[in-house]
């Protein structure tokens, strides 16, 4: 799914949550969205435009919390 704005997404057809992660790692769950409307969205040709026009404002969300990003440690090597 080459997409600019949507990274990948799941559905759950049992609760009919659509879960979207967008390419800026942010992720949501759409509740109670359509087998149909799922399915159309997986067949459009531009994801972006599809969510935008027949997911978003239409259907109840809620924001997944990002995981927290562990920190690197910082590798030495020792000197000599």
């Amino acid at each position: 799914m080459p997409s600019t704005v949507i990274q990948h997404f799941g559905y759950d057809p049992t609760t009919r949550d659509l879960r979207v992660t967008f390419m800026s790692g942010r992720t949501y769950v759409y509740l109670g969205v359509p087998p149909a409307v799922v399915a159309d969205f997986n067949a459009a040709g531009s994801k972006g435009q599809f969510f935008n026009h027949a997911i978003r404002d239409h259907y109840r969300f809620r924001e997944f919390p990002r995981p927290p990003q562990r920190k690197r440690r910082r590798e030495t090597s020792p000197s000599g």
